[in-house]
């Protein structure tokens, strides 16, 4: 996850969103549940990443199973872009 980070801001490495959203992925996929409210954001704004609202929704339901009100709202408002 703090890999990720460092690469969506640039903190001791060059800044790179696709590198951002690989570590973002690694650590969403073993439910990191601020991996997947970074994942899901990247997602629907299409950084580093084709912008996907679908997608987004997924990480974000996962998210809001864990209890996160933050993802649970968010997954109102995507569900109905999709």
């Amino acid at each position: 996850m703090r890999l990720g980070v460092f690469y969506e801001k640039g903190l001791g490495v060059a800044q790179s969103d696709v590198k951002a959203l690989q570590w973002l992925r690694k650590a969403a996929e073993k439910d990191h549940l601020v991996a997947q409210m970074f994942l899901a954001n990247k997602l629907a704004e299409g950084r580093g990443v084709t912008q996907s609202y679908l997608e987004a929704a997924k990480w974000f339901k996962k998210a809001a199973d864990q209890g996160n009100d933050d993802a649970q709202c968010n997954l109102g408002i995507f569900l109905g872009k999709v």
